[in-house]
């Protein structure tokens, strides 16, 4: 049994984006985060305050797309996200050919897992990188639609809605 009211290490925490080229058919689920020291998905909520003449004030809240910024992402040799990512940018993909399933996942020490699907976007933000660490392609997810929660199976990398 988990210790009450010890932190949860990061590393069980994790971020998994389909890379297959097409987006369609058999996912091919990819771990984020080796190139990156802090990884976070972005909460966006845009909260309004108004005063009616009656002096009582109400305050509305809208949850806005989250987004997480991967930066920097080192592409590899015959490493399929990165070869997404050479495809977008090469060949200037847009719109729905950027859509991907984001599968973000909550492991237990005792091997369980929650997890949530949900679609998002993913953008290159530039291309190239320094001389001495080799080529980057930066890029933002941006979340999109409702999430379905669910189960994730690490070994097998597949998701199932549900809990």
């Amino acid at each position: 049994m988990a210790e009450t009211g010890k932190k949860i290490e990061r590393k069980y925490r994790a971020h998994y984006i389909d890379a297959s080229l097409t987006g369609t058919g058999t996912k091919n689920y990819v771990r984020i985060g080796k190139d990156n020291d802090d990884l976070s998905r972005t909460i966006s909520y845009e909260t309004n305050s108004t005063r009616n003449v009656l002096g009582e004030t109400e305050v509305t809240s809208t949850r806005n797309e989250d987004n997480m910024d991967v930066d920097p992402y080192y592409i590899r040799r015959d490493e399929p996200l990165g070869e997404l990512l050479v495809e977008i940018d090469v060949g200037e993909l847009e719109l729905d050919d950027l859509k991907r399933s984001y599968v973000e996942v909550i492991m237990m020490e005792d091997g369980t897992s929650e997890a949530f699907e949900q679609m998002a976007d993913i953008t290159p933000t530039s291309a190239g990188g320094p001389a001495t660490d080799g080529v980057t392609i930066p890029f933002t997810l941006t979340m999109s639609g409702s999430k379905t929660r669910g189960s994730w199976n690490t070994s097998t990398k597949t998701f199932t809605p549900g809990v």
